[in-house]
């Protein structure tokens, strides 16, 4: 079993062999470290080998040049990864993430997993936009970042 993380500060992506690999999607700014949490959760429960997808960065420096290669290696990963975890915490409305999720909602509905704290503000509108995208089948929406992630667990293992 081999679990890799990959973050936007890593050079190059080394060639990976694996065919599993996720890309944690959702709240970075003002939002607490969710994506650690998952990360410790994916490598405590996922009996396989897993490429890990993470876009926080531990130091991240505000200009226009960084901005541009996040928003470009966050685009690629997004595109390159067999699975997505979308998660909206209740910190942060994610008006990104909710760009992207519409996005890969239109893109590839089966390698989607999608979660939201039941108390974001916009998981009503959440629920009833995906309900009303979910074309190739009902995705489920979890209402805490352990369900999301031990579903995508089952999926991918399954």
């Amino acid at each position: 079993m081999t679990i890799t993380v990959v973050c936007p500060l890593d050079a190059a992506p080394p060639p990976y062999s694996f065919e599993c690999s996720v890309f944690l999607a959702g709240g970075i700014t003002g939002c607490p470290n969710w994506q650690s949490d998952a990360i410790k959760m994916l490598e405590s429960k996922f009996n396989g080998n897993l490429v890990i997808y993470n876009p926080r960065r531990e130091m991240y420096e505000q200009s226009s040049d960084n901005a541009r290669k996040q928003i470009e290696w966050e685009y690629n990963a997004l595109y390159n990864c067999r699975y997505i975890i979308f998660w909206f915490p209740v910190e942060s409305v994610c008006p990104i993430a909710l760009f992207e999720l519409g996005i890969e909602l239109g893109r590839n509905q089966d390698s989607l997993f999608i979660g939201c704290h039941p108390q974001y503000t916009r998981s009503f509108d959440l629920d009833i936009q995906v309900m009303l995208h979910s074309n190739i089948k009902t995705i489920k929406i979890h209402r805490s970042l352990e369900d999301v992630v031990t579903s995508f667990i089952t999926s991918a293992i399954s």
